[in-house]
């Protein structure tokens, strides 16, 4: 079984689930009660309430998108810390009944730096798979950001209808690999 896979899979599916939950908490919920706050204290015409009330919403989601952000990095980096002692304990199972080394010759230093190379390299990994999955949360959540305040029916369409095809490829390539 291959444990980077399987830790990385439960952290990206746990940080959908969540940042689904909090921006529907957000949309059902904090959002609508602003809103109503909003509209009680606006001063302007009432003709321009409208318009208002979607700019109110508009800057009100993007500045809750770095709280998001806050909350799923909080996230991640809990499920990342139990599943570090989680592989502890895993080799410490595995290596119960094990002899002490004391009862063994100490290993050469060309061993030990043999070994030292193989976890950099496993930390360099497991590093870039955070950083990479950090910038692909980053990327989506701009991209949110992005299309919140796009106003143009036409734009909107546009955008929508490239989102729409570049997931369904992205699709059609998993689907894909899967076969091979």
């Amino acid at each position: 079984m291959n444990y980077t896979q399987y830790y990385e899979s439960q952290i990206t599916e746990k940080l959908d689930r969540e940042e689904r939950k909090i921006w529907q908490e957000f949309y059902t919920k904090r959002l609508p009660k602003r809103t109503e706050k909003f509209k009680k204290k606006y001063a302007g015409k009432p003709e321009e309430l409208p318009k208002a009330i979607e700019e109110f919403e508009l800057v009100t989601a993007g500045e809750y998108a770095e709280v998001v952000d806050a909350k799923l990095t909080n996230i991640c980096e809990e499920m990342r810390e139990r599943f570090y002692f989680d592989a502890v304990n895993r080799l410490d199972r595995l290596s119960e009944g094990v002899p002490d080394k004391a009862d063994h010759p100490q290993p050469l230093a060309s061993e030990i730096i043999t070994d030292l190379k193989a976890k950099l390299q496993t930390a360099e990994k497991d590093r870039d798979t955070f950083y990479n999955q950090k910038a692909v949360l980053i990327m989506q959540q701009d991209i949110i950001n992005f299309a919140l305040h796009i106003t143009d029916l036409e734009l909107l369409k546009q955008v929508y209808g490239t989102a729409k095809a570049v997931y369904k490829r992205q699709e059609q390539e998993e689907i894909n690999d899967g076969d091979m």
